[in-house]
């Protein structure tokens, strides 16, 4: 019951937090390869990605995401470790441009925007010229 749930979670932003760092919401670290080529590596990335929010119930849980990572910096930690971006990324691109890559992934799912290869190879470009 709720009452029970309030009791070990203060807000719903922890019971997120809490199953993202158990891998229930998101089960695996979504890590680039590192080919040695960054823009395959990106590409690469935004397939699996985009293969993850196209199943069914995946976006609208993007977006809950979104919200209560801006409602609690630990939901916002433990997305950022599960997506896997700047472990990954790391001494090969600019704090600046992974920013990018996830602002402009995020915004285009908030939007509703299609996800697909054209988008993602667009935004590459733009962000790693």
């Amino acid at each position: 019951g709720k009452q029970t749930i309030y009791r070990w979670w203060k807000s719903k932003a922890s019971i997120i937090a809490d199953a993202l760092a158990e891998g229930l919401l998101i089960p695996e670290v979504v890590i680039p390869p590192d080919s040695g080529d960054v823009r395959a590596d990106l590409r690469a990335w935004f397939r699996t990605i985009f293969g993850f929010l196209q199943l069914p119930g995946n976006e609208t849980l993007l977006r809950s995401l979104v919200v209560a990572a801006t409602e609690n910096d630990d939901v916002a930690v433990r997305l950022n470790e599960r997506l896997g971006l700047w472990q990954a990324l790391a001494g090969r691109l600019e704090s600046e441009q992974v920013d990018a890559l996830l602002g402009g992934l995020v915004v285009r799912a908030l939007r509703g925007g299609p996800l697909d290869e054209d988008f993602a190879e667009r935004l590459i470009a733009v962000v790693v010229p």
